[in-house]
């Protein structure tokens, strides 16, 4: 195309993406590496700011502090599948559970024409900066991934860094951290508290699988919605 005849420098990101801007004809010597990537160092700082920015996030968005936050940080499409989420939220009933949109997209409207009929709380803050990102993280306590298929899901990424986000230690051990796991499986088990499983799609016999292993093995109540 012109736009990529009159370029000085073209990025990729991927060996795919380079072969694309190879049989559209752009000549290697124009090409320059550019990695896709999370940067976990800048997540992992925020971590600082849990106590003092926790609530005020919450109460920026409208969100109570007891409110359960689900994440869903994608653009709103339907290979990301955003109103599978909503419909999640509708079997499940409670008012105390919140589905937090980081983003926008075309899907947006639907969104909302489904939660308001299915009376489910959603949240949306429109397009935010990179920058803005650990924020949501940092206030969620279930991160949304369900799109039909993701190349690179580096939310998945992102979202793992919450771990870091409540240890005050500058290292998580890794046998401290699955101690820290399994005190809350027993926690859930000895509570009598319910843990869900969502899936949809290939993953609802994963998620079914998973609840029944809970409960059978586990001794933990747990369900599956699909």
């Amino acid at each position: 195309s012109t736009f990529l005849k009159f370029s000085d420098s073209i990025m990729y990101s991927c060996s795919g993406n380079r072969a694309r801007w190879e049989e559209l004809g752009v000549p290697t010597e124009k090409q320059f590496f550019m990695p896709c990537a999370v940067d976990n160092n800048y997540f992992q700082t925020k971590k600082n700011q849990v106590s003092i920015r926790k609530d005020a996030i919450k109460a920026k968005l409208g969100i109570s502090q007891e409110t359960f936050v689900v994440l869903f940080p994608a653009r709103f499409t339907n290979r990301k599948r955003p109103c599978d989420l909503v419909s999640a939220l509708a079997k499940v009933k409670n008012t105390s559970v919140c589905a937090l949109f980081v983003g926008d997209g075309p899907e947006r409207k639907k969104i909302e024409q489904d939660a308001k009929s299915n009376n489910v709380h959603v949240v949306f803050t429109g397009f935010v900066n990179q920058s803005e990102l650990p924020d949501y993280y940092l206030i969620s306590d279930l991160l949304a991934v369900i799109s039909e298929y993701d190349a690179s899901p580096k939310s998945i990424n992102e979202g793992l860094n919450k771990t870091l986000f409540f240890e005050n230690s500058k290292k998580i051990k890794d046998e401290e951290f699955f101690k820290k796991i399994k005190n809350s499986l027993i926690n859930l088990r000895d509570t009598g508290n319910k843990i869900y499983f969502f899936g949809n799609g290939a993953s609802a016999a994963f998620a079914n699988h998973m609840a029944l292993d809970f409960s059978k093995n586990g001794g933990i109540l747990a369900r599956s919605i699909s």
